[in-house]
């Protein structure tokens, strides 16, 4: 979902009745939300894995094969682009890295590529290592049906 966020607030008294000024000024900065989620089964596998001829082998895959990794994240990385007159090669402003000359904006804002997660298993933090664009973590042992439940009032 987009939202128009512009600062409207100081219009030049020469524009104060112009709606396509005012408009202008709304659309130039925006604010995007959205909701990202897996399904709740969701089969994870190690980069590379070749399940097609696994199943050739095998002639079957079930939930409990061994190639479905149990522990550990999904992580989802994103490219950011802004497109300016329908350029695609040279994008205006990058959320990635990019060889154009323009700056790469996870840099910029001050992207972490590493942080301390507490293992409440080992009682110990592991440091998790990310990538420009890596936005979401997802476990692979939990879904998103595990936040929500049905309860009754009496």
């Amino acid at each position: 979902m987009r939202y128009y966020v512009g600062n409207t607030n100081d219009i030049p008294l020469a524009y104060a009745g112009d709606i396509n000024m005012y408009n202008d000024i709304k659309r130039s900065e925006q604010q995007w939300m959205f909701k990202y989620y897996l399904p709740n089964q969701v089969f994870a596998t190690e980069e590379g894995t070749d399940i097609q001829t696994r199943v050739e082998n095998q002639g079957y895959l079930t939930a409990y094969d061994d190639i479905w990794l149990k522990e550990g994240y999904i992580v989802v990385n994103f490219q950011i682009d802004s497109i300016k007159d329908n350029n695609y090669t040279i994008p205006r402003l990058s959320y990635g890295t990019v060889a154009t000359g323009y700056n790469n904006e996870w840099n910029t804002e001050g992207y972490l590529n590493t942080k301390l997660n507490y293992n409440t298993l080992t009682g110990t933090y592991d440091t998790l290592n990310f990538q420009n664009g890596d936005v979401a973590l997802f476990y692979t042992d939990q879904k998103a049906s595990d936040d929500v439940g049905t309860y009754g009032t009496h």
